[in-house]
């Protein structure tokens, strides 16, 4: 994960990821602990295959139903404690869908009381008003709504109109207390609705959105020239739109084309 925003919103952020990258998780902001000397992974938990979407691009090939070998209520906690006993300073869980097990309130109101931070991607479908609340007190602390399920529209990306049909759950996740931000997945399906997305999003209240691109055999890969288009756009952006957090993911190597920019911008860095 690669956040735009904060690398190029003010000289000094960039500074700050310098100064502490050596420094243990305990003694940095919360917001750049992904910078410091942390000895523990940061976990992404697949927590389950079972999702009721089944778009093209998943990465998991999930199901309507769950794996037989998924691990039970019992083995999942004792992971969770295994996470916590080696400092594990943040989880990010995925699934398929991880609402749709029975247990996942139960699993994250127990990784919360271990002192780990907690993430949920989610569809948003199974989001209502009552369940906005439980994930709210259960400790989750942000919500990542993932649009490719939404945005799949008679087998053709929309996620203009994906957007549209999330707005209810974003809105019951606001009134809870808890953080949201929306995933999109780019290609050269949408490359040209980059300036209507954002649009939406801004339209949406949304204060964060991350970008990704899926590889494997149903990617939708964009070419050279398209990915630098992609990033010259989301670079401009976050520095024009600073109160807006503009994050990419699986784009790592985008991180050197930004770092260039960033040394354009501030060459004494």
């Amino acid at each position: 994960m690669i956040n735009f925003s904060r690398l190029l919103k003010v000289r000094e952020t960039a500074l700050d990821v310098k100064k502490h990258h050596n420094k243990r998780a305990d003694e940095v902001p919360k917001h750049l602990i992904r910078y410091a000397n942390v000895k523990a992974p940061m976990v992404a938990w697949n927590i389950t295959r079972k999702c009721n979407f089944s778009c093209d691009i998943c990465h998991l090939d999930s199901a309507l139903e769950a794996e037989s070998d998924e691990l039970t209520t019992q083995e999942a906690l004792e992971f969770i404690d295994q996470m916590a006993s080696i400092k594990v300073p943040m989880i990010s869980v995925y699934g398929g869908e991880p609402l749709t097990r029975d247990d996942f309130f139960i699993l994250a109101g127990h990784a919360h009381n271990k002192g780990l931070r907690v993430i949920l991607s989610s569809n948003a479908v199974l989001i209502t008003e009552d369940t906005a609340r439980e994930i709210a007190e259960s400790g989750i602390s942000y919500v990542g709504i993932d649009m490719d399920g939404f945005s799949q529209i008679g087998g053709v990306m929309d996620v203009v109109a994906g957007l549209e049909k999330a707005l209810p759950a974003m809105k019951y996740l606001r009134d809870a207390g808890v953080g949201c931000g929306v995933r999109i997945t780019i290609g050269d399906f949408n490359l040209s609705e980059m300036p209507s997305i954002v649009k939406t999003i801004e339209k949406a209240g949304l204060k964060r959105f991350a970008v990704c691109q899926h590889f494997g055999d149903r990617a939708w890969k964009t070419v050279k020239e398209e990915r630098r288009e992609i990033i010259d756009f989301l670079i401009d952006y976050a520095m024009k739109n600073p109160e807006m957090e503009v994050v990419t993911e699986q784009l790592y190597d985008d991180g050197v084309y930004l770092m260039q920019r960033v040394a354009e911008r501030e060459p004494e860095l």
